[in-house]
């Protein structure tokens, strides 16, 4: 039996880091050279199949505008979300430091409970490797400064030349799902339903169910 899983995740960073073409990239393959900044927020949907395990999980991807940060507007744009990217430039060494605030924001705004204040899982990826660039922090640092603030992975992606980039979602999905298991499984024991939904309901983190396997 076919199992559907639908959540949101948010992909913040400073503009100009590359967030919506790694997500243009991700969802229809597309890229261009051309720079136009995220007013506000968008978002769009990537499927990740999984046959071999009949799953397949609706990824809302919001792209959160680069200025966001400053305009204190996280709390509207990052409610529901399960998972969440932080996209810095690797030819850029301030967009990389900023990462460490992006995170402290999600970290305050938005938890899987509330009551226990579990943080969502976060991904940190280093967007432009297909450009050569002389490296500003050596990997053995990258991997310290995850550990310190709670990166679950960091993988280095180009969103021109598409390497990580479904690896990336893949890796973050795997770990939503695993934090999210309990919940899961629980409602999965429906077998009237098609897909769980996954957000935050009142106060504490739960899964929906959708009859339609759409998201509302």
């Amino acid at each position: 039996m076919q199992s559907e899983y639908i959540f949101k995740v948010i992909c913040c960073g400073d503009y100009s880091v590359g967030k919506t073409s790694i997500i243009k990239k991700a969802v229809y393959d597309e890229f261009s050279n051309l720079y136009k900044a995220t007013l506000g927020v968008d978002f769009a949907l990537k499927v990740l199949e999984y046959p071999q395990k009949q799953t397949n999980i609706r990824m809302q991807i919001w792209d959160i505008g680069g200025q966001e940060r400053q305009k204190h507007m996280h709390r509207v744009f990052f409610r529901d979300a399960v998972g969440a990217i932080v996209v810095y430039d690797v030819t850029n060494e301030a967009s990389f430091h900023s990462a460490k605030e992006w995170k402290k924001e999600i970290d305050k705004s938005v938890f899987l409970d509330d009551e226990t204040r579990t943080q969502i899982p976060t991904i940190l990826l280093g967007n432009k490797c297909d450009i050569p660039h002389q490296e500003f922090v050596k990997k053995e640092e990258i991997a310290d400064f995850c550990k310190e603030h709670g990166f679950i992975q960091h993988m280095n992606v180009s969103a021109k030349t598409g390497r990580n980039i479904d690896a990336s979602l893949r890796e973050l999905a795997d770990v939503v799902m695993e934090t999210c298991k309990d919940m899961i499984e629980e409602d999965e024991n429906d077998p009237a339903e098609d897909a769980v939904i996954l957000n935050q309901d009142s106060d504490t983190m739960s899964a929906k169910v959708d009859k339609k396997g759409c998201c509302t």
